[in-house]
This record gives structure tokens, sequence and C-alpha cells, in this order.
């Protein structure tokens, strides 16, 4: 219930940020729609960095993108995605245990970035697009060592609780348990064609940091493709699904 209630939050706050800034575009706004998916690199740091060591895994996403075009130049992208990434640790110490070695940690999440992008035209046959954003993703499975990387059976909860027991006079912190809910910012720069005959076709290069417990780090290289306008807002360049009148 509280996974469900703080995305809920989230999707409202992002709801009444584009609302906002929709409010302040021209009135010719106009809304596209991709489809991506793609390769990405995740690593934790922090804590799990200082004490158990990290290494990158690999991992992939994939999901739709909406483009609101505010003007020629400036856009705002919400999309939703869903994420597998994670971490590789060097070591695992169990109290009571022996230490485990290569511990791959396993993560599935709904991603909500939402991007600002600014458009460089006649960039050979497209446009080059850099775009500084927020995102949300909240973990919702993934397993490591073969219980859920979130759950309170998990690893990292075991471990917590064993020292707790242990050491009862010594504050045990909750840094080694990883929340299910992150956030961070991201830089992409994307380039799209378009020119026919793969007008609308795009690939994307970004880097992102989270700022919760384990502020995770990730690289990702996608690939898309942006349908033509949607007649989903009033506006003069609309004339029907998938048409466009320029």
């Amino acid at each position: 219930m509280f996974f469900i209630e703080q995305m809920r939050r989230i999707l409202f706050a992002i709801i009444l940020s584009l609302t906002s800034i929709l409010a302040f575009a021209e009135p010719d706004v106009k809304l596209r729609i991709g489809l991506q998916a793609g390769y990405n690199l995740s690593k934790w740091n922090g804590e799990f960095k200082d004490s158990l060591g990290t290494k990158f895994k690999n991992g992939g996403h994939a999901g739709v993108a909406f483009e609101l075009m505010l003007n020629d130049k400036w856009s705002v992208q919400p999309a939703l995605m869903v994420a597998i990434g994670g971490t590789k640790l060097d070591s695992m110490p169990i109290i009571g245990s022996k230490t485990l070695k290569d511990v791959k940690v396993n993560t599935i999440g709904i991603k909500l970035p939402v991007d600002v992008m600014y458009s460089i035209h006649n960039v050979g046959p497209g446009r080059l697009v850099p775009m500084l954003g927020l995102y949300v993703n909240g973990g919702i499975g993934g397993k490591t060592e073969g219980i859920g990387t979130f759950d309170k059976e998990s690893i990292f909860y075991q471990q917590w609780d064993a020292k707790r027991k242990a050491y009862p006079d010594e504050e045990c912190t909750k840094d080694w348990i990883p929340d299910n809910f992150d956030y961070g910012m991201s830089f992409k720069m994307m380039y799209e064609v378009l020119k026919d005959p793969v007008a609308g076709l795009y690939a994307q290069l970004g880097v992102s940091r989270g700022f919760t417990s384990y502020q995770n780090m990730e690289f990702s290289l996608s690939v898309g493709y942006r349908f033509q306008y949607v007649k989903a807002l009033r506006s003069a360049y609309n004339i029907g699904i998938l048409e466009y009148n320029p």
C-alpha cells in the first residue's frame, strides 16, 4: 500500500507539472508517441560500494514515450518504462555463515522519467536533441540469491536483522537495505531522423544518477520510433490520428 500511495503521488505531481507547462505553451502544442527499448548498465554506489564493492551489471528497458512539442525548439517528454537493472557485489558477509562472493543483484522496476528537450534542427537529415530531466523508479521485482531483492526476507534484510540481534548494544543502520523507490536526475542525447523513408527513427544515449540509499548510476543506449502527430490536443496542426498538416 505504501508503494501504491507513493506512485499515486508521483503520477499526480507529474500530471500537475505537465499541466502547468502546457498552460504557458504556444497554442499549437503537438503530441507524438514513441516506442522505445534498449540496453543499460547499472551500478550501486554509496555504502554498497564502500563496504561490499560494486560493479556494473547488464540490464534493459522498454516502454512508451510521449513528446509534447511546445514549439519548434522546446519539448517535454514523459515516458513509462519497464526497467531491468541492479548491480554486482564483490562480496556479501553473512553473520553466522560464509561470505558470499560475486553476488548478482537483480531488480525490475516501473520507471517514470520526465525530460526537457531542446531540438537543434538541420543536423544532417534530422535533429540533435540534448535532454535533461528527473526520474522516479518503483521496484516491483527482481531476485538476489534466490530471494526477492526488496522483500522483508531479502539477503539484505536478513543481514541487517542478524547484525542487530548479534550486537544489540550497537546501532545498526539500514544503509545495506535497498529502497524499492528510487529517484534521480538524468542527461541524455538523442538523434532523430526526420526524412523518409525512416523518418521518426531515433537513437538515444543517457546517463543517470539516483539520490536514494543505493545511489544508482546507469548508462543507457536506446533505439525507438516516433509516430506522427496525434490529435490529442487542440491544434491547427492536428487534423486527425497520425496525420499532420504543416
